[in-house]
């Protein structure tokens, strides 16, 4: 490993940079900014008839169940086994493995969910495995699962979690899944899947678990057949299979709502959120500040639906984030979808922007990408005091680029010297999958030889960039010669045999010279 070295440059009277210089062998960390989104689940519920039910008391008929509910049938796939139920009561489970297993259809054998975009199913379970452990699994077809273009629709029931699975020729990330710790071992759950379009819904033991509003409708996924519904075999590979009892096995063609399942109303709603205090709001125009209602009891359905009464002044999302709009107040509310006279008020007083006001934290960042781009400078502003929400200005975009050495720019800095009121922006020069085909050997030992910096006044403006030398380099190739000597500036002292330097970063000290 490299040793590493700092060394002090002045950039004006009192900024200091450190600069982080390494010998040969180092390679820079790539650096990556992720960001995220709440997402909010809608509903639409309904109420009907099951088409189709099974309690299992009774053996099967010709190789199948019949429906107690609707027109349907459940036919044996291997041999039947059925056990004591839930209650002990003298009535039956199915006691699934890879030798049984059900195939859910209409009486006349055609695909029972066809056409179906709205549809809840319900069930008892005891799990045995933490395996493949599908529940139900709902394909265009019974063939087996094309590993780079899945599309079904299942439930992975284990002993530890509950996971949802909804793909349309592809995983995507898995954007459309549910997976959350549900299971008890050796202990009986009630489970409950409700499907509206693109949105799921899990329901474990009467009580609400997850929700998801990316998944692709029902339709879709299963085509104009209709496909197949299989209960306790999934079709990856040879077949995964459910491991465990099933019991009192119901579906409905609708969507139904949390109280048709029988899962707790709410009873009181909590609004909180930053600079949330005793219930009210402060925002300048323009700003935004994002809320989130906290339901309970815990298990009652959590969906809120969001409105102001006042959007001339402010304005509230879906997803409950508000922003200013002009000076004034109004009052949030959040009611519960599951009982709307559970609401929950906040009171939003929005002041006036004035010109010398202060209004976030400007950030810098770069971009890079594996098809040759070259990396360059890009400028955000934060919303008021909150950095986790920004705004790209410039309209998106660079606000800096070089077409010098390697022509990338990364690892960017901003710094302000309040004396000469002048704003710094430093970064590294390298450029990564940069059209060169060099690869990392390369970019890691031959680059990133130079710093640059750019000066402005009003972060509109710049001066024309300047180089920074940190070491010598004969055109960038993996072996450098590297003789280059820094010098510090405040000890006098040098550090020779530099090698590279980045991510360089700028401190204002008043009176730095008095250090001396």
């Amino acid at each position: 490993m490299a040793a590493c070295l700092t060394a002090v440059s002045t950039l004006g009277a009192g900024l200091i940079m450190p600069i982080t210089a390494v010998a040969d062998d180092a390679t820079p960390a790539v650096q990556t900014t992720t960001t995220s989104a709440n997402v909010r689940a809608a509903a639409n519920t309904a109420t009907a008839d099951p088409i189709a039910s099974f309690d299992f008391n009774s053996d099967p008929d010709d190789g199948a169940f019949a429906s107690a509910q609707g027109d349907a049938k459940a036919t044996v796939q291997g041999t039947v086994d059925l056990v004591n139920g839930k209650d002990d009561d003298n009535g039956k489970a199915a006691q699934l493995g890879s030798g049984f297993w059900l195939n859910v259809t209409k009486s006349d054998g055609s695909a029972l969910l066809n056409g179906l975009d709205d549809v809840t199913i319900s069930y008892d379970s005891k799990a045995a495995a933490t395996g493949g452990q599908w529940t139900v699994f709902a394909a265009p077809t019974a063939g087996a699962v094309n590993g780079s273009a899945p599309t079904y629709v299942g439930v992975l029931d284990r002993t530890d979690k509950t996971r949802v699975e909804r793909y349309l020729n592809g995983r995507a990330s898995d954007i459309a899944t549910i997976d959350k710790n549900t299971g008890t071992k050796d202990a009986w759950k009630h489970v409950d899947l409700v499907i509206s379009g693109k949105t799921a819904k899990l329901y474990v033991d009467k009580k609400f678990v997850a929700s998801n509003v990316n998944g692709e409708d029902l339709k879709s996924i299963l085509g104009g057949s209709g496909g197949v519904l299989q209960i306790g075999k999934g079709n990856w590979g040879n077949g995964e299979y459910f491991t465990g009892l099933l019991d009192n096995l119901t579906i409905y063609g609708s969507a139904l709502s949390a109280a048709d399942l029988g899962i707790a109303s709410p009873t009181a709603i909590e609004i909180s959120g930053s600079n949330v205090k005793d219930g009210k709001l402060s925002l300048k125009e323009g700003n935004s500040a994002s809320l989130s209602a906290t339901v309970t009891p815990e298990g009652a359905e959590p969906t809120v639906t969001w409105e102001s009464n006042n959007p001339a002044v402010a304005t509230v999302d879906t997803n409950g984030k508000v922003t200013g709009v002009k000076a004034g107040t109004a009052t949030i509310t959040a009611a519960s979808e599951a009982d709307a006279a559970k609401t929950a008020e906040l009171k939003v007083t929005v002041t006036e922007v004035k010109a010398d006001d202060a209004y976030g934290y400007v950030m810098v960042h770069f971009i890079e990408n594996n098809k040759g781009y070259a990396e360059k400078i890009y400028l955000d502003i934060s919303r008021g005091d909150d950095a986790t929400q920004w705004d790209t200005l410039n309209g998106g975009e660079p606000i800096l680029v070089s077409n010098e050495s390697t022509t990338g720019v990364r690892d960017p800095f901003i710094a302000y010297n309040p004396e000469s009121k002048t704003y710094y922006v430093l970064a590294t020069d390298l450029r990564v999958f940069g059209g060169d085909n060099a690869g990392w050997g390369t970019w890691a030992t031959g680059y990133s030889t130079k710093l640059h910096v750019w000066s402005s006044k009003d972060l509109i403006h710049f001066n024309d960039m300047t180089e920074l030398e940190t070491a010598t380099a004969d055109k960038y190739t993996a072996n450098p010669n590297k003789s280059q000597t820094l010098t510090d500036s405040v000890t006098g002292k040098t550090i020779s045999e530099i090698g590279m330097a980045w991510a360089p970063e700028a401190t204002w000290v008043p009176n730095f010279y008095d250090l001396n």
